[in-house]
């Protein structure tokens, strides 16, 4: 296939969104449905997507970006996936000129985060291990999509062991190589909703190999916050004990989040349902038997993906309650503008790690050992 091709499958090429040193994502659009998607074109010299892409297909949420369909050719993958319109949290905060976000903003995106978060834990007992700022989207209403699942890993009753993640929201187990659990995770939610509070990171150094000893020996400093609930659960999430953090339901419980601005409700299954399949009937697709197409998880069948990306439309287009007043906020709105690694999902489920998979956690990970000395480890 021609890597400047313009046209992939029913999806033609709008323009990049970016490009990394194995893979490019673009914006496209849907011939026949006239819907936005986002690709990612993957060179199979450098794939290794199994576990990936069965991670990916598990994930049904709102408030996490979902893969529609899976296109190969002789050289690359290509992964379609939800497009998130409105950039990133890094994009959001940075673009404030110097503004901490407000209490509503922060509960409302923090609160829709720890949504798509207990999901995972709670639910598919899965571990994000790369929360951070670039990974937090926004679609068209400005709702929170999670993205990247390059380090996720499922697992019950294990501690996790790989050294992984993004070196300023890394918590000190990790950086100790010590066992882990999904506590990992809610460090970098502290990380994060500290920085939504203060505007910067909690340990900032002039190297990374001085940010991870400051995680691991010193302090955060909390400035003073009038709202003393958000204090105290903020305080609890950067302790660098992990015993200590709260889980992600006792934050989604906490008094902070009780008065957290309700995302709207959905339609009926029913009546979504039916929703989907009337656009699928008025763009002249046969819709007989993609019941069974769709229980059946079926990622090739064009009926089957069109229902997908028209469910997710129809979701992702119900306006929240404040989705309007953040939607007004200085924000960059086009993702041709948004760093390359927004929209690289790469989701991982396999608990044996390979060899390789550990060499590409070192590289990102590259301030506690060298790659050749990671070992492999079960989880």
């Amino acid at each position: 296939m021609d890597r400047q091709k313009s046209k992939i499958g029913p999806y033609v090429i709008i323009y990049p969104l970016g490009q990394g040193s194995s893979a490019e994502v673009f914006a496209a659009i849907h011939e026949t449905l006239k819907i936005t998607v986002a690709i990612k074109k993957i060179d199979k010299r450098f794939a290794n997507l199994n576990r990936e892409i069965e991670i990916m297909k598990s994930l049904d949420h709102r408030n996490i970006t979902s893969l529609y369909e899976i296109i190969e050719d002789e050289f690359e993958i290509y992964l379609v996936m939800e497009l998130a319109e409105n950039g990133n949290l890094l994009t959001f905060t940075n673009g404030r000129f110097g503004h901490r976000c407000s209490d509503d903003q922060i509960k409302k995106i923090f609160g829709q985060l720890c949504e798509a978060v207990a999901y995972l834990h709670n639910i598919l007992k899965i571990a994000h291990r790369d929360l951070k700022m670039e990974n937090i989207l926004f679609d068209s209403a400005m709702n929170v999509k999670l993205a990247d699942f390059g380090f996720s890993i499922q697992c019950q009753n294990e501690l996790f062991s790989t050294a992984c993640g993004s070196p300023l929201y890394v918590p000190p187990e990790v950086i100790l190589r010590k066992p882990y659990d999904f506590s990992a995770d809610i460090w970098s939610l502290g990380v994060i909703l500290y920085y939504m509070i203060y505007g910067n990171f909690p340990f900032l150094e002039k190297s990374i190999p001085l940010v991870m000893k400051k995680i691991v020996n010193e302090d955060p400093v909390f400035g003073p916050l009038d709202n003393k609930e958000l204090e105290r659960l903020l305080k609890r999430m950067l302790d660098k004990d992990p015993q200590n953090r709260p889980t992600i339901s006792e934050i989604l419980n906490s008094n902070y989040l009780l008065s957290m601005p309700k995302q709207p409700d959905l339609p009926h299954p029913i009546v979504l349902h039916q929703q989907a399949l009337d656009k699928l009937k008025s763009c002249g697709m046969n819709i007989i038997d993609v019941e069974n197409k769709i229980q059946n998880h079926d990622f090739s069948d064009p009926v089957a993906v069109a229902y997908r990306i028209v469910i997710r439309d129809i979701i992702s287009n119900i306006k929240s309650i404040t989705g309007n007043a953040l939607n007004r906020l200085s924000i960059v709105k086009s993702q041709a503008h948004m760093k390359p690694k927004t929209l690289l999902l790469n989701p991982a489920i396999k608990k044996v790690e390979s060899r390789s998979t550990i060499r590409s956690n070192a590289k990102r990970f590259c301030v506690i050992t060298k790659p050749s000395s990671f070992t492999p480890s079960p989880i």
